[in-house]
């Protein structure tokens, strides 16, 4: 009785926390005038999810008191943060680090069964097949979204300037070494494709399992970034290629090692 009436006291402080914060505290401090040097919608958004997670945190603290597993209930919090934060404010470091956690908590308890896996690897090589050839086409003369996948420093230039720049130009890949490394990333992408799908078809080797390694690590160094232009740590955000990364590319990266990792579970038979 006691251990009840604890979870469920828990739980409703979790939920009076989250109303009453949002109309009490939330809403009457983001109408009012202030400033600050992070972008005020970033900022806006930072501290609502972070209100809101502690409430997530409290009911999973009530779950377990009423007996779900703490890795159970550990999972669902985690996850559910990282599915909050990736929508409210995908450009922040912590969605993957939840995600990751989260998966990692049900993958101990077997939660997540072999056909998810399973579908992750095949989604990450379809993905990279596709990649690819995007490369392919660039490589081989196409200019079409090419500039938005190149990082830039902020410009004071409108859009109809700076495509009317990239029009005059020979474009990004004239160079003989730029069309080389973009069909080498070109090949790059169909290996790790190969390497993907290689476990789902029973195949067994050595290098398939460092490859594997090797494309998680580079990939997740990808989706953390370079501190100023790229990934999870860029400093620059206010470019067209800034707002491209926070929204398809490193989440479409995050996938990508994802997928590594899941086939290197399957390979190494982590998951019978």
């Amino acid at each position: 009785m006691a251990t009840t009436l604890s979870a469920a006291l828990i739980i409703f402080i979790a939920l009076i926390h989250s109303v009453l914060g949002e109309v009490g505290i939330l809403k009457p401090l983001f109408s009012a005038e202030w400033e600050t040097e992070v972008p005020r919608y970033a900022m806006e958004r930072i501290l609502r999810f972070a209100w809101h997670l502690t409430s997530f945190a409290w009911v999973a603290l009530g779950a377990t008191a009423l007996g779900v597993p703490i890795l159970d209930a550990l999972g669902a919090c985690a996850l559910l943060s990282g599915a909050v934060i990736f929508i409210t404010l995908r450009g922040h470091l912590a969605w993957p680090l939840f995600l990751l956690s989260g998966g990692a908590a049900l993958l101990s308890q077997g939660r997540v069964p072999y056909e998810v896996f399973s579908a992750m690897v095949i989604a990450a090589a379809s993905l990279s097949l596709i990649i690819s050839g995007v490369h392919v086409y660039w490589a081989l003369g196409g200019k079409r979204g090419i500039y938005d996948v190149i990082p830039s420093a902020p410009s004071d230039k409108t859009d109809a300037e700076l495509a009317a720049e990239r029009a005059a130009n020979p474009g990004p890949l004239a160079s003989t070494g730029m069309t080389i490394a973009t069909f080498g990333v070109a090949g790059a992408l169909l290996v790790m494709g190969a390497l993907l799908v290689a476990p789902l078809l029973g195949v067994e080797h050595a290098l398939i399992e460092w490859g594997l390694i090797a494309a998680a690590i580079v990939l997740g160094l990808r989706c953390m970034g370079d501190g100023k232009y790229v990934g999870l740590t860029k400093q620059v955000r206010t470019t067209r290629f800034a707002r491209l990364d926070d929204a398809l590319y490193t989440p479409l990266v995050f996938s990508l090692a994802t997928g590594c990792v899941s086939a290197l579970l399957i390979h190494t038979g982590a998951l019978a």
